[in-house]
């Protein structure tokens, strides 16, 4: 039997925390000074009940081998708007496509340029009520479309003195933008050699132009390695210049953060939990899998070093030499990315998997922080967005062709069902 919040009520001491349900219990809920602590040690789904991902896609965007409008490159984001209408930022071509609910294409809008409505590099794309939210990396300003794809505004997020750009990151359901800033420490002196960094981002709430709301809070980043490959300084002014390289830490933590309804989801991956604030960034609710993390095995790193190597990469040199350097944790990070759905489920994918395997297990939270069970999503698809019945991601043929795919699936059973 699950104990359902309010149906027990504990006198607990001051300095204990109150919970409902026992440890021999699947889900333990507790109460610390005001934040809602949610434990799951098992899902809620029995046995033959759950979601399912339906195998063949209802819509297909992309081909192989069709017009260019059908050629996808570097995919940064897709929507499906609520007319069925499904907007691509295909940023190896700097643009928003539309295509229809079958996958037709209707319109392509933008370029590669520097002028409104053009883009130099898309980092992402969200939606804001009836507005297309796009961020171009390489201009650091944010492009507004309609959903009928006109150019509505570029704004620029609102950056502090002597600071990094401001990048968008999601919208909330207000219509507001969740953007942040990388933070270094600026008082740690360069050094040659390979370096160890743990950047912070700091995240905000901004208004559609770009001024700034509500501080959300400063939270990790990434486990970092870095390298200056040479420096100088300029003579008349006495600014240092530096040329460097940096990548992910082998199998360091990477965080994750989504704006869904009026909460920001935010998990480090260093330990399997997942925070939630509310929309002005007071910390609500913890959700946890109390299960240690995967060691990294020999085999690991072996396929990790037969990885790193990128021989078309203009830092090639650097990672052969570098690669039997480098250091290894012996656990892996807790899981990989995190999705919530438009109902407010979490999503979170396992952290890897072996390169032959055909699925990848998404476990699911619902609303409350409960686990529900485990999904199984194609390891080829790169999931964007999850509505009410359908995934929606990007999909690598095996040409490693990409292509946008909806796919249904079913709910055996209700995401707020404790039974």
């Amino acid at each position: 039997m699950i104990i359902r919040p309010g149906v027990v009520i504990l006198v607990c001491m001051a300095v204990v925390a109150c919970a409902e349900g026992g440890r021999d219990s699947p889900i333990v809920v507790r109460d610390s000074s005001g934040v809602t602590i949610v434990e799951s040690y098992e899902g809620l789904w029995g046995e033959g009940e759950g979601w399912q991902l339906a195998v063949e896609p209802e819509v297909t965007v992309g081909s192989e081998d069709g017009p260019e409008e059908y050629s996808l490159y570097d995919v940064r984001g897709a929507i499906r708007l609520d007319d069925g209408r499904i907007v691509v930022a295909n940023s190896g071509t700097d643009e928003l496509r539309f295509y229809d609910s079958t996958g037709s294409h209707l319109l392509s809008v933008g370029r590669d340029g520097f002028g409104p409505g053009e883009f130099k590099d898309i980092y992402g794309m969200w939606i804001a009520g009836d507005t297309l939210v796009i961020q171009d990396f390489g201009q650091d300003r944010v492009s507004l479309f309609s959903i009928s794809g006109e150019h509505v505004e570029t704004v620029m997020l609102h950056r502090e003195p002597n600071t990094g750009p401001s990048v968008a990151a999601g919208t909330f359901s207000d219509g507001s933008i969740l953007g942040g800033q990388f933070v270094f420490d600026r008082t740690t002196p360069r050094k040659e050699g390979m370096n160890f960094q743990q950047p912070d981002m700091a995240l905000r709430r901004y208004t559609l132009d770009g001024a700034v709301l509500d501080s959300l809070g400063t939270f990790f980043v990434a486990d970092l390695i870095s390298e200056i490959l040479d420096s100088k300084t300029d003579e008349a002014t006495g600014v240092a210049y530096a040329s460097s390289v940096t990548s992910s830490a082998p199998f360091g933590p990477h965080a994750t953060w989504k704006a869904a309804g009026e909460h920001l989801y935010y998990g480090s991956s260093k330990s399997y939990e997942i925070l939630v604030y509310g929309i002005q960034g007071t910390l609500e609710r913890i959700i946890r899998r109390p299960i240690p993390n995967e060691p990294v095995t020999a085999a690991d790193i072996d396929r990790f070093r037969d990885d790193f190597v990128d021989e078309d990469s203009r830092f090639a040199s650097w990672q052969r030499r570098r690669v039997f350097e480098l250091d290894f944790p012996g656990t892996k990070p807790a899981y990989g990315t995190i999705v919530v759905d438009k109902l407010e489920n979490v999503w979170v994918s396992e952290y890897e998997t072996a390169e032959d395997e055909t699925f990848r297990d998404w476990t699911v939270f619902d609303a409350e922080g409960r686990m529900l069970g485990v999904v199984q999503v194609p390891r080829r698809m790169r999931v964007l967005e999850i509505g009410a019945e359908y995934v929606l991601g990007v999909w690598y043929t095996d040409l490693d062709v990409e292509q946008v795919r909806s796919h249904r699936f079913l709910r055996e059973m209700s995401p707020r069902s404790s039974n």
